[in-house]
């Protein structure tokens, strides 16, 4: 029973709810099933942890069936009603805390009781509720849109044929609803491929919104930073044009539902994240300044957890930007919001790699990077996007250690380990497996030039090109510095 779905929802719980959900078990209009209450009064006792040996499942049999024999599938249909029982209970209590799902759930009903004039009435104070409780955005408008549309159809609506207005009331919705959703699901598609093109086809086109984008880009601030976002993936952004943009989104911030602002916000970063890897560096300060608006504003979790991917991408680029008591404070502060089974690699990764970025920089001690190395080293496999960062910033490491007296046989032992990883692993794209096979091979040309008794500048130079003109390579502009560094040193040897 300690791995089963029925302990990982008590478990989601807190006490607060633990109380009512008993509550809820006691009353005979909820659950007329006694061995339901006695069963989770003999689990509520280990809650939280629900760790406890007893909780095994002839265990908690015997004390529900004391003079009956242990059945498996019996016990299995008790897990089951329980489980049914609480989800029953959180959805009315979820109920009880939204109060626009109240207002929708008692528009359907009364959809068919109330005269038409009744039901417009309703809509109406609908209408204002919603405007108070939810701010321009996606869903705003999708209910707007429900709202309308319900009272368009109403039966009794074909007594009152002049109401044409209710049509283009709830169609301008719909479209300004489909615009926001396309543009922002096109952008979001296109930007993740963040690091190198995965060659998948685009399956988004919205050429036919642009006639409908320009009438209405006026009349909503948010048509505006969608569209100026979009653009940006077809054409290399300045750092001031994005800036303006981000200026826009924090100018209109109050007027944005916070859903929205959490999907504009994550856009914004990944489109920075985007250039940067690309090589144009001064996107790091946009980057920091939107991971910082994120913490903030409190945009950066999603139902109060948060993706490994964001958060190692706000430790790894701000560590980039240097700004290490922020990322301190960062770690610190979300690393509870991680899923649980991965949190520790994460955390472990995280740490590594902020040890690394301190190591680069001047009088720092060597100490760090032997720190940052070890650290990786414990930890397991924990999935593709770990396991690449940690193998690649293995590579790295090694290099720079102890630069020029690089050890060339441990590097090429790691560089075989990652080759053979990628070769074997069915999950990562063909695209993916060459930008990174590509990374190790370039580092291990520019170990083999350490090598040579005297390396002329036309081997660097060739190296330097062939770099510059790879499509699919991972660090390439990390695999650059370390070719003009290495270029700097010979020339200074000689």
């Amino acid at each position: 029973m300690y791995q089963s779905s029925l302990l990982k929802l008590i478990k989601s719980l807190d006490n607060k709810q633990i109380q009512e959900l008993e509550k809820f078990l006691r009353s005979p209009y909820h659950n007329t099933n006694k061995t339901l209450l006695a069963f989770f009064r003999y689990i509520r006792p280990y809650h939280p942890a629900l760790e406890s040996k007893k909780l095994d499942k002839k265990r908690a049999f015997h004390h529900l069936f004391p003079h009956e024999e242990y059945e498996d599938q019996k016990m299995r249909k008790q897990m089951t009603f329980l489980k049914s029982a609480i989800e029953e209970f959180l959805c009315i209590d979820l109920l009880k805390k939204d109060q626009l799902l109240q207002v929708e759930l008692m528009n359907h009903y009364y959809y068919n009781i109330e005269t038409y004039e009744e039901y417009a009435r309703r809509i109406k104070k609908s209408k204002t509720l919603l405007s108070k409780n939810i701010k321009n955005g996606e869903i705003y408008y999708h209910q707007l849109y429900a709202l309308f549309e319900r009272l368009f159809y109403h039966p009794g609506r074909s007594e009152y044929p002049s109401e044409k207005h209710l049509i283009s009331n709830f169609a301008r919705h719909l479209d300004i609803y489909y615009i926001l959703s396309k543009l922002r699901l096109a952008t979001d598609y296109n930007i993740r491929n963040n690091v190198v093109d995965e060659a998948t086809p685009f399956i988004i086109p919205i050429e036919t919104l642009w006639s409908f984008v320009d009438k209405m880009e006026d009349q909503n601030a948010l048509i505006t930073l969608y569209k100026l976002l979009y653009n940006f993936q077809f054409s290399v952004a300045s750092v001031t044009a994005l800036s303006e943009v981000i200026d826009l989104y924090q100018v209109n911030f109050q007027t944005i539902d916070k859903k929205e602002k959490s999907f504009i916000l994550q856009l914004m970063i990944n489109i920075c994240i985007h250039y940067f890897n690309q090589g144009h560096t001064p996107f790091l300060s946009l980057i920091y300044r939107l991971f910082k608006l994120a913490d903030e504003e409190e945009l950066i979790l999603y139902q109060n957890k948060m993706q490994s991917s964001v958060f190692l991408n706000a430790v790894v680029m701000c560590s980039a930007y240097q700004k290490f008591a922020w990322v301190e404070r960062f770690m610190k502060k979300y690393k509870y919001f991680l899923d649980e089974e991965e949190r520790e690699s994460v955390v472990q990764f995280a740490r590594a790699y902020l040890l690394y970025q301190k190591s680069l920089q001047e009088d720092s001690p060597k100490e760090l990077m032997h720190e940052a190395f070890d650290l990786l080293a414990k930890i397991k496999y924990s999935g593709i996007i770990i396991d690449l960062r940690l193998r690649s910033l293995q590579l790295r490491i090694l290099y720079e250690i102890d630069f020029p007296e690089v050890d060339i046989d441990l590097l090429n032992y790691y560089a075989k380990a990652f080759v053979e990883y990628l070769r074997r692993n069915r999950l990562i794209s063909k695209n993916r497996k060459l930008a990174y096979k590509n990374f190790v091979k370039y580092l291990k040309n520019i170990v083999k030039l350490i090598g040579k008794t005297k390396p002329v500048p036309q081997d660097i130079l060739q190296l330097k090109n062939k770099i510059i003109a790879e499509e699919q390579l991972i660090l390439q502009q990390w695999l650059l510095k370390k070719l003009e560094e290495l270029d700097e040193f010979l020339q200074n040897r000689d």
